[in-house]
């Protein structure tokens, strides 16, 4: 049983926006999860800078 052209056409349109729904939800996740980790590297970076500075300043 062929199918007609408007079916396949509509199914090709179905399969495309479920596709780009899919890949715009990864890149969401995966936008938060790098936002998460710079978050965290900063500050552990910010907390070193900030130690050392402290200690630095008890030093004198």
């Amino acid at each position: 049983m062929a199918m007609s052209p408007p079916a396949i056409t509509t199914l090709l349109i179905i399969h495309l926006v479920q596709s780009r729904t899919e890949s715009m939800a990864g890149a969401l996740v995966g936008g938060a999860f790098l936002s998460a980790f710079l978050q965290v590297a900063f500050d552990r970076v910010a907390s070193r800078e900030n130690n050392c500075a402290i200690h630095e300043n008890t030093l004198r």
